[in-house]
């Protein structure tokens, strides 16, 4: 594994975030970290990056003392972390000499990424007088000066179109590919269930559920039925269905309807006693979504239930 964190204490004057948070990551690993607001997620990210040191506990990677083998690390903020009256180029030619890169290799660095992530056309643009997308993405190029061990980004996609959103992901995913590990954390329940190889929900300073996206997946004890019809009829599709153990769970579109069923229940749903309902196009069985993954156990820490 690549990150180790074992019996971690965070407070903050009376105000606890994390009492006995212990979690791994493993090395490679393209890792997403969802939550409410104020679940503890930046507060986790600052003390992986040792802007915040814990109160009690201790961090490994690869299995060395984080204090003694740190990684080398890169973060994108979620904030504008830039120099309002340095240009793109500047910051990348700058960033680079901190790095440690020599003038001619900071500047080729520079290049490239300029043109990896469409920012040459700002090359002299202020970094004042660009969008936020934009300098979402010269922040992500002054992380990639050096490829660092482990990247960590907050929030990465905000104030992103879809096509920048689209190249950025491009971005990460090579960089998955090139072995990288990458922690991201995003609201974006849809994209982060098919982008991210692993998930952890953090919901008031716990550890809610933790692993792989099957993993994750798998830890409610109901799966989705989903039908779609051939011909469109809301109230029909939504009629309540009486079995124990299906619900009437969403509704897609004008076709589609989605039913919560627990594994007991399959063997006593007459699955033909839909077409009443209208004239059937397809039936089949699904794992549950992130996002039900992610409203079952916040609602769950709501009520004051284990999840």
């Amino acid at each position: 594994m690549a990150i180790a964190l074992r019996h971690i204490a965070k407070s903050f004057g009376t105000h606890s975030v994390f009492r006995d948070l212990t979690l791994n990551i493993e090395a490679g690993a393209l890792h997403g970290v969802i939550g409410p607001n104020g679940a503890g997620k930046t507060t986790l990210f600052r003390i992986m990056l040792g802007l915040l040191p814990p109160d009690e506990g201790t961090l490994t990677w690869q299995n060395q003392p984080w204090d003694r083998h740190p990684p080398r690390l890169a973060y994108v903020p979620e904030e504008r972390g830039l120099y309002p009256f340095m240009s793109v180029r500047q910051h990348l030619q700058w960033f680079g000499r901190l790095w440690g890169l020599s003038p001619t290799v900071a500047q080729e660095r520079a290049l490239f990424w300029l043109d990896r992530l469409a920012l040459t056309p700002y090359a002299a643009t202020a970094a004042l007088d660009l969008s936020k997308g934009n300098a979402r993405k010269l922040q992500l190029a002054l992380s990639l000066l050096v490829p660092p061990d482990l990247l960590i980004l907050d929030e990465p996609f905000d104030g992103m179109d879809p096509t920048n959103v689209h190249l950025i992901q491009n971005v990460l995913q090579t960089l998955h590919q090139e072995g990288m590990t990458i922690i991201l954390s995003s609201h974006n329940l849809d994209f982060l269930e098919t982008f991210c190889t692993s998930v952890t929900l953090l919901r008031q300073g716990h550890v809610m559920v933790h692993g792989t996206q099957d993993m994750v997946r798998q830890s409610l004890s109901w799966w989705r039925l989903v039908i779609r019809f051939q011909t469109p009829d809301a109230a029909r599709r939504l009629a309540a269905w009486q079995v124990d153990g299906v619900t009437a769970l969403a509704q897609d579109d004008l076709y589609t309807a989605i039913y919560q069923v627990t594994p007991q229940a399959l063997a006593s749903v007459q699955l033909d006693a839909f077409a009443s309902y209208g004239p059937i196009a397809a039936i089949h069985l699904e794992p549950p979504s992130l996002a039900d993954v992610y409203w079952h156990f916040t609602a769950s820490a709501d009520k004051g239930e284990p999840g």
